[in-house]
């Protein structure tokens, strides 16, 4: 019956895994709970909810592959140094009112087929509030990837592959700032962000 709501598709030619693709956040959380996922966590503390989970498969934020569980996600990060100091995200005001501690350079999940560079013009303008003129790419580095405990959804094996574009943004301050999530109203759960600027040796 749990797979009632569930289509499977194949990756590739003989994989071992599938992506998962789940009608609603009702199918998914089933799924995940039938495969062992404690899902006790999410939705306290600044953790998000299966709902926040289903609508990133929707939106090609991130893939569900399966079983057992692994979300893969690809995510550009942001490097942005002044003046000795580099910009972190200190944390996220989310819709629902919590606060969710954070220590990473801005970031954004990319979409598929989506270049760094776009996904890093993207971030800055949804996060950051900075307009593309502002905006200097200076390099683009190489893909990394780790596996582990996804700090989002606790006891959720999740795949990152990072990769790190630098950038200068003429015109952003040199204080710490909140700034509010223009994604908030397409349904992204963070209302808003703080950044703050800390020692480039003491980086995220």
């Amino acid at each position: 019956m749990l797979l009632m709501d569930v289509t499977v598709t194949q990756v590739g030619k003989g994989a071992k895994c599938s992506v998962m693709v789940f009608e609603n956040s009702d199918a998914l959380a089933m799924w995940l709970a039938a495969w062992g996922v404690d899902m006790s966590l999410w939705g306290k503390d600044g953790n998000k909810t299966a709902v926040d989970l289903w609508l990133e498969l929707q939106h090609g934020d991130c893939i569900l592959q399966g079983p057992p569980p692994l979300r893969v996600v690809r995510v550009v990060q942001v490097v942005i140094q002044q003046e000795g100091k580099v910009l972190i995200e200190g944390a996220q005001e989310m819709g629902d009112g919590r606060l969710r501690s954070r220590r990473f350079f801005p970031a954004e999940k990319m979409k598929p087929g989506e270049p760094p560079a776009a996904a890093a013009l993207r971030c800055l303008r949804e996060e950051l509030g900075v307009a593309l003129e502002q905006v200097v790419i200076l390099s683009e580095g190489g893909a990394q990837t780790e596996k582990g405990d996804s700090p989002s959804y606790p006891g959720l094996q999740t795949e990152y592959h990072f990769v790190e574009v630098a950038a200068r943004i003429r015109g952003l301050s040199d204080q710490d700032f909140w700034h509010e999530n223009l994604a908030h109203t397409l349904n992204d759960p963070v209302k808003r962000h703080h950044w703050t600027w800390v020692q480039a040796d003491r980086n995220a």
